[in-house]
């Protein structure tokens, strides 16, 4: 999947930019199905789970979901303690109904013990119900209109070459 160019390549630069730079080094980074960043095409009204998942770490983190920049209720989250004192994973999961307004979606990982925090995101690339759903009825409407109108014009042809023999 190829990268934007042009002024979108720099707001996709700026948001990787965290991961690119984070050494990794016992750092807790959140993933949304595998990947830190990543560009999903959803239809619309479409509803797709995404599961944000976080490797352990020292303490216990909060993991929250935005879609664009509002903070949401996860349908299911799931964090496993450890005494209390170090965690061994942590997963949550958030269904999006795709609507063309959404373009983006961020898990959020706050570690209270640092005060860190690191986020996952997907651009949601959501396609129209009008642009699916109307396409191929009209591109068989159009073909067949251009069928008819051939067969107009040559009927017609026949018809005036029948006409001029018979003066």
């Amino acid at each position: 999947m190829a990268l934007p160019s042009g002024p979108a390549a720099l707001r996709h630069t700026l948001l990787l930019l965290p991961a690119l730079l984070s050494s990794g080094c016992g750092e807790l980074e959140p993933q949304i199905d595998g990947q830190t960043w990543a560009e999903r095409a959803l239809r619309e009204n479409e509803r797709h789970a995404f599961t944000c998942r976080v490797a352990g770490g020292p303490g216990t983190p909060r993991l929250a979901w935005y879609l664009d920049g509002q903070l949401q209720e996860a349908n299911t989250s799931r964090l496993l303690s450890v005494g209390g004192e170090a965690f061994s994973g942590g997963t949550s999961t958030f269904t999006v109904t795709a609507h063309r307004a959404q373009h983006e979606l961020n898990c959020s990982l706050q570690d209270p013990s640092s005060g860190r925090s690191a986020n996952a995101s997907v651009i949601l690339n959501v396609q129209w119900l009008l642009a699916t759903r109307v396409e191929v009825p009209l591109l068989g409407i159009v073909v067949a209109a251009g069928l008819a109108l051939g067969t107009l014009v040559g009927f017609s042809t026949l018809v005036a070459c029948l006409v001029c023999r018979k003066e």
